[in-house]
Order: structure tokens, then sequence, then C-alpha cells
């Protein structure tokens, strides 16, 4: 009979206690100590299971190997489509769209797709299959979320694709802890991964995010693949944004553009023009910014809002832009120029639902500001670009001539940028 032991796991950050304690000396927490049954099995080791070293130079790699799907702004993400036994962790709020996109990716590949079904029923499943209206064969659902048992029901075949969503519902005998736990995260995921490795397989899991807007479980777990994927958008809007903040096989820098609609994740191959369909022309406070992502850039429209404070106290709101960031560059817009915002309140809005965190916006959150406190419009046909430092001095960003040239593409002829203008005074002297 198989011996136990118990030990006492915080399922904030995983710190193991031998016994309980009300809050856990790690990360500070509260009552978030859980009692962990572990299987203490025999060992599994088998001496004529030793693999022998590899030579590096034996290793045939070529970057065709890559299996690709249909979706390119999916396949841009992950620097060109799966690497054999890539591991990836798609992660993303809840109803943001990642069972859709999913099903899309299972249904684009040239591969049998073996689609573990943990928070929804293979009948929910298929619902969404049938909305969507696919067309995938051989797809395969497997309602059990024992990894045990999904590794010894898929170790005969070879050449698919295994997804799991999520890892939240998946259990290992190995623990007597609840799905979800840490415990049951971090082996089920380990399981999982080797399995993928084994059998030289794509691999996608599915991750939730918590009220503090991070990835749910440990964070070994983002360390344990190859990839992190972030699938971000906006409730309000139908504007999808596909991030990484991990690749072991590509650029992190990389985004793909969907937009949710009702068939589907759909690929916004030209986003300056989706971005900017909505824009009202020569309307105070609204400034067109050219931003980068990875190899491409895109136009953005920055929206400022500037009333005078009734309560005493200016008040800064910003929605798609950081806060600390709007503060700063008001202050700066204030002290550096004959714009005064001292009492007055300041909203800055980035349209679309985007979430903007490249300094390069400074300029035109800047020149938005001013704009509406003067109740004058930009030109229509300018664009800006730039990061803005304490001095007011303008700084150079990276990837300027691609900024250029989708400037140039989108018809906006006039280019406010750090090559052409020292100051924040000087841009607002030439327009105003």
């Amino acid at each position: 009979m198989a011996k136990e032991r118990s030990y006492f796991e915080c399922q904030k950050c995983g710190t193991q206690y031998s016994k309980w304690q009300g809050q856990c000396n790690e990360c500070g927490n509260w009552n978030t100590l859980e009692s962990v049954d572990v299987n203490l099995n025999e060992s599994k080791f088998n001496s004529n299971s030793v693999s022998e070293p590899i030579k590096i130079g034996d290793i045939i790699y070529k970057e065709q190997d890559r299996i690709k799907t249909e979706l390119l702004e999916f396949d841009r993400v992950l620097g060109g489509g799966f690497v054999k036994g890539q591991s990836i962790l798609l992660s993303g709020e809840p109803g943001i769209g990642k069972s859709t996109l999913l099903l899309q990716v299972a249904n684009s590949i040239k591969l049998p797709v073996y689609y573990v079904c943990g928070e929804e029923s293979s009948y929910q499943v298929k619902q969404r299959y049938q909305r969507l209206q696919l067309t995938k064969k051989d797809l395969f659902l497997l309602d059990n979320t024992f990894v045990e048992t999904i590794e010894a029901s898929l170790s005969k075949h070879n050449n698919f694709l295994l997804i799991a969503d999520s890892v939240s519902s998946l259990f290992s005998s190995k623990y007597r802890s609840s799905a979800g736990s840490i415990s049951q995260i971090k082996e089920t995921s380990q399981i999982l991964v080797k399995f993928a490795k084994r059998l030289n397989i794509p691999l996608i899991l599915v991750g939730q995010i918590n009220k503090e807007g991070e990835i749910a479980g440990p964070k070994t777990l983002e360390h344990l693949v190859d990839s992190v994927l972030l699938l971000q958008g906006d409730d309000h809007h139908a504007f999808r944004v596909l991030r990484s903040s991990k690749n072991r096989f590509g650029s992190v820098n990389e985004v793909g553009l969907f937009n949710m609609e009702e068939s589907g994740m759909i690929a916004v191959t030209e986003p300056s023009k989706y971005l900017l369909s909505g824009r009202v022309k020569n309307a105070p406070g609204s400034a067109v910014c050219i931003i980068n992502e990875g190899t491409r850039s895109y136009a953005i429209e920055v929206q400022a809002l500037v009333n005078k404070t009734v309560f005493g106290f200016p008040k800064r709101t910003s929605n798609g832009f950081n806060l600390n960031r709007l503060n700063l560059l008001a202050a700066v817009v204030s002290k550096r120029t004959s714009v005064n915002l001292h009492d007055y309140d300041v909203y800055m809005n980035i349209a679309s639902g985007l979430k903007i965190s490249e300094p390069a916006v400074d300029l035109a959150a800047c020149m938005s500001m001013i704009s509406a406190f003067k109740s004058k419009p930009l030109p229509s046909d300018a664009a800006f670009f730039g990061e803005i430092g304490l001095s007011g001095e303008i700084r150079p960003v990276r990837m300027e001539n691609i900024r250029k040239k989708e400037a140039k593409n989108m018809g906006l002829k006039i280019l406010y940028e750090p090559s052409k203008f020292r100051t924040l005074k000087d841009v607002m002297l030439d327009v105003f």
C-alpha cells in the first residue's frame, strides 16, 4: 500500500509548511494555507530507460519544420507557427474569447487535435463548434481531466495537437487537493509538458486571470512552458489583441490583432483603418499617434477632455493609458508650456479599448490635452509620436522609419516626430 505524506501549502505563492498557520511568511497573505496529501509511490526509475547524450550537431532542425495554421495573426505571435514539442500557456479574462480562438486554431491546423474539455462539457464545445461553422473532422474531445488517464490514452498516438482547457480543471492522483490548487496546477502542468516533449507534439494550456490581472497559479507555471500568450480586450469592444510575454522560439514584441464577431475571431489585416474608422475629424482633444508593435506600426486615436475643476482638487482619469504617466505629462505640459492644467480635470482615453504603454504615445497625449484646453482641433492629416522628458524635450523612439511609412500609407501628410522638433513647446507653437 502506498504511503502518504501531508503538508500545508500556500495557495497564493506555493510555499510549503509542515504545520498550519494563519499567515504565509513568504507572501504575507492570511488564511491561504491548505492541507495537501501526497502519495509516496515507489520510484519508477528504470535503469533501462537511461538515455544517451545526443551531440548537438546530430540534431537536424529546419525553420520550415514549424507547424503553421491558417490564422496568420496567431502564427505571427508564435514566431511563424508551432515548434514540435512546444508548450504554450494561453491566458485571458473570462469571456475574452480564449476557447473561441482555440477552436479556430484547432480547425485551421493540418493535424489531428485532442481537446481536453475541463471548463465546458463536450456538448458545449460542440455547440460553439457549430456556431462558428467549423469543418474540422479529426477533432477529438476528452471529458476526462485526470492527467494520468490523458497520458495513457494518447501515448500510442503521434503527430497531433493537444489542447487542455483549462489547466485549473486538471487532476493528478498524486495529490488529494482540489483542482485549481497550487499543487495540482504544478503537477498536472509538468506531466503534460513532459508528455508533449516526449512525443514531440505542440501543447496549449489555458490559464485563467485572477482579480489582480495576473495568470492564476504559481509563477513556476510560466517558467515551465515555452511560450506565454495573453489575449486582451475590452468587454464593450470587439477588438482583441494577442500578445506574447515569453517566447523561446520567437519575438515577444509581435502582436496578433483580431475582431470578435459572431463567426469567431476575424484577423484585422489593416489595423490603422479599423482603429481610426470612427474618428471625428476637427474635434478638439483628438490626436493620431503611430505606435509600434513588433515589426509593424499602426495608427491609433488618443482622446483628451479638459474641464474646469469643480471641487478644488484636479482629477486625472485615464482609460487604456497609464494614470501615473498621465499625471507626469500633465505636470510637464503645465510647467514647460503656456497651458496651465493645475486647476483643470484631465480625462484621457485610447479609442477602441486598446491599452498602450509605449513611450512614443507621450507627444500625442500632450498635444491632445493642449488641443482640448484651447478648444482648437489638431490638423486632421497630422500624426504625432515621441517620448516626452521632464524638461519638455522630445526623445527619439525605435522604428521611426516604419512609423513614417505607416503614416504615409494612411495619408497623414504632417508628421510631428523627434527628428523635426526638439521640444513640446516647439510642436505647440507650430500647430497653433
